[in-house]
């Protein structure tokens, strides 16, 4: 992946790349074999591997995508798009497909997980 997928990406490389690892991960278990049982974990942290592979791929041709060069990505070698705004998005992957969606809005503080947990425990205690 580092060739075509590290700090200087080529899109038409990476949709190559995801192809092939796509193709592994749809018929894994009739392409890799193991000897014996010992080997079951082995089988099962590459099988994984390719899993994320493909994942990270698709996350990054749906960045590529939607928002080109950015941070310390060159995208095709090209130059960042003029104009670009801060990304109020984030990308999901979901098996082999990525796509964007609005982040959540930062809730007020007083529903902050911290603040809720420690009002739990604080009524927990006072019913002791």
């Amino acid at each position: 992946m580092s060739r075509y997928a590290a700090f200087d990406r080529s899109t038409e490389k990476m949709e190559a790349l995801f192809s092939e690892v796509s193709a592994v991960c749809d018929g894994f278990f009739d392409i890799v074999r193991i000897e014996d049982t010992s080997e079951r974990a082995a089988l099962f942290m590459l099988y994984d591997a390719y899993l994320t592979a493909r994942g990270t791929l698709s996350a990054m041709l749906c960045a590529a995508k939607e928002y080109g060069t950015h941070g310390a990505a060159l995208v095709d070698r090209l130059p960042p798009r003029a104009g670009d705004a801060p990304r109020k998005t984030r990308t999901l992957t979901s098996g082999k497909h990525s796509y964007t969606e609005a982040v959540s809005e930062i809730p007020e503080p007083p529903l902050w997980f911290e603040t809720l947990l420690a009002q739990k425990l604080q009524e927990k205690e006072n019913r002791i």
